[in-house]
């Protein structure tokens, strides 16, 4: 039995856990965030990735080899197993990455090994469930009988959604949340739909995370840390870790939206943005990657309104 999980936080319990495992890989990627584009072959896609994750997190690529690439590769190995348990959880980061992974079991064939998944969104012994990786090794383990059996209809679902979240336009990712049956993974439209406030607003420009953002340093004035918690508090459902949320905060503060010493403040221009009286588009052109979709100076924009709660392209 092969074990997929979704970070390190779940392997440090999965280890001592008692779960029937021949095997476990960890799964690090973060398929959320960079470009995801058709590169012409699986190499050149993972090439594209590394060169990603490398520049953006300052990180030689051997780490991104080590981490990432070697672990990806032992996927190869999962008709050496009876059954492939796959271990992810309701926010965005999860759901892109099972996305992924859905796509990719389409394209093999299991004929002879059974997929199966844990992914919850609650936990009842945590009220603020936030991920796998806070459970105890024998909270870990009472979800293992509870896994779901994943059908062909599954995959093909997941193939058909990778596709979309995957398309140069979020068109056909709006068709798929619109057409599609989720009863088997009910927790990936919810993520998925999270995934198109992610685009400007309509309203200031900001896109949900920036807003959020925003008005918790104009309530509270945080340090960084506290910021961090507070973001975690009142939203599980991105997934970000402090490096996702410091890329925020220095295009906040490139743009003179904050300003960021002992602790984080709003300056005049971003209290004017979160009046809606300025648009952080036109302050700060965004060029940024989501899915597919390249947002960038000079290209169609494609926006989020808050209001209709439906994208729109300027």
């Amino acid at each position: 039995m092969l074990h997929i999980l979704n970070g390190d936080g779940t392997a440090n319990s999965f280890k001592k856990a008692n779960i029937p495992a021949d095997d476990y890989l960890i799964w690090r990627e973060i398929l959320f965030e960079g470009p995801i584009v058709d590169q012409g072959s699986v190499v050149d896609f993972w090439q594209a990735r590394q060169h990603y994750i490398s520049q953006t997190y300052q990180e030689a690529p051997t780490v991104y080899v080590l981490k990432v690439t070697t672990e990806v590769k032992r996927l190869a190995t999962y008709n050496q197993h009876d059954e492939v348990v796959l271990w992810f959880e309701h926010d965005l980061l999860c759901q892109v990455n099972l996305l992924y992974l859905l796509h990719w079991f389409a394209q093999q064939n299991v004929t002879n090994t059974t997929l199966s998944l844990v992914c919850i969104g609650t936990h009842p012994e945590k009220p603020d469930f936030k991920g796998l990786g806070e459970l105890s090794p024998e909270q870990l383990a009472a979800l293992f009988p509870q896994r779901k059996i994943l059908t062909p209809a599954d995959l093909t679902l997941g193939d058909r959604g990778w596709k979309a979240y995957a398309a140069p336009t979020p068109e056909a990712l709006i068709h798929f949340l619109e057409e599609e049956d989720f009863t088997n993974l009910p927790l990936l439209p919810i993520a998925l739909r999270a995934h198109l406030t992610r685009f400007p607003s309509v309203q200031n420009g900001l896109n949900a995370i920036e807003q959020l953002l925003l008005e918790i340093i104009a309530e509270l004035q945080p340090t960084t840390i506290e910021l961090f918690q507070k973001f975690w508090q009142r939203t599980s459902l991105f997934g970000l870790g402090d490096a996702q949320i410091i890329n925020y905060l220095q295009e906040l503060e490139q743009a003179n939206l904050i300003r960021m010493q002992d602790t984080i403040s709003v300056t005049g221009l971003g209290r004017k943005t979160l009046r809606l009286e300025c648009d952080y588009v036109q302050l700060h052109p965004v060029n940024r990657w989501l899915g597919g979709v390249h947002l960038q100076p000079g290209a169609p924009y494609w926006r989020w309104d808050r209001a209709k709660e439906q994208i729109i392209k300027i």
